[in-house]
């Protein structure tokens, strides 16, 4: 079983009560998880299988029985080996999940997945990140202009022009090492 924080709380986490406990079909862990904009999703990566990303069905959220994840469908990334974590915003109407490279041997590919057209796009090949990807933000939806923000465990943060409908990016505009 897995626990999952529910947003808006702000207490002591304490299983069962500010989270929820859930049960997947096929055992899998994650290193991270997200819901749709709609919350009719829950995204995942995979622990076992580390460049796969999951969306996962619910069963029934109305019984006292733990509920039950099946998969959906699960995608293979072409230029990740390892992701680390999924964070997906809706972007001009599509629900966009942002993810980047969590083995830095592999490359600093950055990379977003539209789960409306189920397509992977290539975001950037950026030589300047160091360490593994840890986190990919995004920023000013809805606003003249959106940011993506990319962390490693090494602790810069590489910031870019993220264009309009969230699939390309514009000039990295700055980045912040570890001691500012």
């Amino acid at each position: 079983t897995t626990d999952a924080w529910v947003a808006g709380t702000t207490g002591t986490w304490n299983a069962n009560v500010n989270a929820f406990e859930f049960l997947t079909t096929d055992n899998v862990s994650a290193d991270s998880w997200d819901f749709g904009t709609r919350s009719k999703w829950l995204y995942s990566n995979l622990y076992s299988d580390r460049n796969k990303l999951v969306r996962w069905k619910f069963g029934s959220l109305t019984t006292t029985a733990v509920p039950t994840l099946t998969r959906d469908y699960t995608i293979t990334s072409a230029y990740i080996a390892r992701i680390r974590t999924i964070n997906l915003y809706n972007i001009g109407g599509k629900d966009l999940i942002f993810y980047g490279e969590g083995a830095i041997a592999n490359g600093a590919d950055v990379c977003v997945f539209d789960t409306t057209t189920k397509t992977e796009t290539l975001l950037t090949t950026d030589s300047a990140i160091t360490g593994d990807i840890m986190n990919v933000k995004v920023s000013g939806i809805g606003s003249n202009q959106m940011y993506l923000y990319v962390q490693s465990d090494l602790g810069p943060i590489y910031i870019y022009k993220l264009n309009a409908g969230g699939t390309s990016l514009g000039e990295k505009v700055k980045t912040i090492t570890a001691n500012e």
